[in-house]
């Protein structure tokens, strides 16, 4: 499933022309009914080539992918916090 949330993902940007983190900026900022608008336009094209999901579906999925790649990207940032701290105060 968490593949197939990414390329859901990868395939609205590519709907949307912007690369994946101009996507996650842009999808942070919009307010709910800015996502119904672009969700629903990008199911409408999509679901042409594509088995159709429902808008409802889409959009959790986004929403669920972008809230997992959050907490990953948070996570590698403590990680390389905590390693940069082990190089600066080595442990005897």
């Amino acid at each position: 499933m968490k593949k197939s949330k990414y390329l859901l993902f990868t395939e609205l940007c590519q709907f949307l022309d912007l690369k994946e983190d101009q996507v996650k900026k842009k999808w942070s900022k919009f307010d709910e009914d800015e996502k119904w608008d672009l969700v629903k336009g990008f199911v409408s094209v999509w679901s042409v080539h594509f088995h159709p999901l429902s808008p409802r579906s889409v959009k959790q999925m986004i929403e669920e992918y972008l809230r997992v790649t959050k907490c990953a990207d948070v996570a590698a940032a403590n990680t390389s916090l905590t390693d940069s701290e082990t190089q600066l105060h080595p442990i005897a």
